[in-house]
């Protein structure tokens, strides 16, 4: 999501750029502080309007784009909610102390070789600056490890940062890759402390063959509830959740 970001803020940057270009070259013709030739003339007055054109066109289909996300938020959003009341029954954990999200495979069309897990809504009845801000990847973490292994993961990350929270930079590469969960030293960091127990499951689309997993379901939990959150009837539940998602929305 980050990278999306930054790459639509350079955009309009160099639009922006390219428009203020033409418009001091017209302007300078217009006050007769520039004579240019013929096909310089041309090139600025077709610029201008081709940039006037492409931004019009650009604000429309952001505004199509922003609607059509705002729906799937929506429909998202009901799932995961549902799913976190039903959490609550069954482990018998405070509503307000279960995170449940969504995230869906996606490649930048300006990196198509770079896939990542967006993520399309998280729901969780309580403010809690649980987020790291990490745009988590296929193999990476309890969610891309679901995704890449299309199964089930679960990790108890408080004792993960029991493990890992006395090790250097330099001793990263020696730490064993179960525990590293394909971090780097520097995003387990901005990781570290934010989660406890985490289940996640694979959002799996068998419409075709081969089946394909699409995305996952996540759930993080308070630590010291591992053996509540792995019960069968709760991964019964999310489960359902990643199909709901999967019918819903891809």
């Amino acid at each position: 999501m980050a990278g999306h970001a930054h790459a639509r803020i350079a955009a309009k940057i160099l639009i922006a750029a390219a428009a203020a270009t033409a418009s001091t070259g017209l302007t300078a013709v217009g006050v007769r502080l520039w004579d240019p030739e013929r096909e310089v003339l041309v090139t600025l007055v077709a610029t201008s309007g081709a940039i006037a054109f492409g931004s019009a066109t650009y604000a429309a289909a952001e505004e199509v784009r922003a609607q059509m996300a705002a729906r799937v938020r929506e429909k998202v959003a009901f799932v995961l909610r549902a799913l976190a009341f039903d959490l609550h029954d069954a482990t018998d954990l405070d509503v307000r102390d279960i995170g449940v999200s969504a995230y869906v495979r996606r490649r930048a069309w300006w990196r198509p070789w770079h896939e990542y897990l967006a993520r399309m809504h998280r729901e969780r009845a309580a403010w809690c600056a649980a987020t790291s801000g990490i745009q988590w990847r296929p193999g990476m973490g309890v969610v891309g490890r679901c995704v890449s292994e299309a199964q089930d993961v679960a990790v108890d990350l408080s004792s993960v940062d029991e493990q890992l929270g006395g090790v250097a930079r330099r001793e990263w590469s020696r730490v064993e890759p179960d525990l590293r969960m394909g971090m780097s030293w520097r995003e387990y960091h901005k990781a570290r402390g934010k989660y406890g127990v985490v289940l996640a499951s694979p959002i799996i689309d068998d419409r075709g063959s081969p089946a394909r997993v699409r995305g996952c379901v996540a759930v993080d939990a308070p630590a010291g509830s591992m053996g509540r959150i792995t019960a069968d009837p709760v991964r019964e539940r999310v489960a359902s959740a990643a199909t709901a998602v999967l019918r819903l929305v891809l």
